[in-house]
């Protein structure tokens, strides 16, 4: 079903409802206010888009189901952690059937995502008369490409989704459907079947380490009691200054500003839901280890530009009760 998405967003919760077929979850690392741009269309069973984020995130969930998702850079300068690779802009990444996201982008995240149903992928490479993406790909998710090569990709992705950006309608938008829809997806196979891509890149260690794992499980299960540093180390067994590095090395801030933002974000969900409009903002945030109101609210704002009672009140204004 073709449609067209050309919005911009203060609140993640917003942008993930609106975003279609891509189920999404992001934890918002650093201070500031939130921007969420996306220009996102469904053309002739494929789906394209281009987002731009400004703040430091934490990005996890599912790229669209029975589809293969080709990642390219918008901007050249961009470095990010993706599924345990460190990539640039010279980069295609490829989620493999089933992958889950698992990124870690900085302020100025600016990618187009091109979703393509593998039916029509392999009917487009028996067209082609190539190798299957699979056999062209092996178990590569990230293919460096020659400058001149990713100049040529970025640029004709960009052609798309600019061209849509400038569309008022979904109708308007359904002239692209034949470039979209088989134009992106035939380069792509053809820049992949002709040699002009190098190695896969080698997956970051520290993405990889036993201790930052652990620690991130042990958050996810009990980061709202309040967890300590020194708590984290006891249970993954590294030191500070090994927990220290490889927080900073991977989120570019250190385990306990990562438990800070943690624990800010699931006050901002619950904010922002229509499950806890009973309840006071005081009792949310103590729900989440935050005592002294004052600290509170200063540290909420300083990371999302905004007081809780905003949120909360742009939360009941958007969902009235029923």
């Amino acid at each position: 079903m073709d449609f067209l998405l050309n919005e911009s967003f203060k609140d993640f919760e917003q942008f993930a409802e609106q975003s279609r077929a891509w189920h999404l979850d992001f934890v918002q690392l650093d201070r500031g206010e939130a921007r969420f741009e996306i220009v996102q269309a469904g053309l002739g069973g494929s789906q394209i888009a281009r987002a731009r984020f400004n703040r430091n995130l934490l990005q996890s969930g599912q790229p669209p189901l029975g589809m293969r998702t080709f990642v390219i850079p918008a901007d050249p300068a961009v470095a990010l952690e993706w599924r345990g690779h460190q990539v640039t802009g010279q980069d295609l990444l490829v989620f493999p059937e089933g992958g889950e996201l698992a990124s870690i982008s900085q302020a100025g995240f600016d990618m187009v995502t091109y979703s393509v149903p593998v039916a029509r992928l392999a009917q487009l490479s028996d067209e082609l008369q190539i190798p299957s993406l699979g056999e062209l790909l092996g178990d590569r998710e990230v293919v460096h490409l020659d400058e001149v090569a990713m100049s040529g990709l970025r640029q004709s992705a960009l052609s798309c989704t600019d061209a849509l950006a400038a569309m008022a309608a979904p109708l308007a938008a359904g002239g692209l459907s034949g470039q979209v829809a088989d134009g992106l997806a035939s380069e792509i196979l053809l820049l992949l079947a002709s040699g002009r891509s190098f190695g896969s890149l080698v997956p970051s260690a520290r993405a990889r380490s036993a201790c930052l794992s652990a620690a991130l499980a042990l958050i996810d299960a009990r980061g709202a009691d309040g967890l300590t540093v020194r708590q984290l180390c006891q249970h993954t067994g590294a030191s500070e200054r090994t927990l220290q590095y490889a927080f900073k090395e991977r989120f570019q801030i250190g385990p306990k500003a990562f438990l800070q933002a943690w624990r800010l974000d699931g006050v901002r969900r619950k904010l922002s839901g229509r499950s806890q409009r009973l309840r006071t903002i005081s009792d949310i945030a103590n729900d989440y280890g935050f005592w002294h109101m004052g600290q509170f609210a200063a540290d909420y704002r300083r990371q999302f530009g905004e007081l809780p009672s905003e949120t909360r009140d742009r939360a009941l204004v958007g969902r009235p009760l029923r």
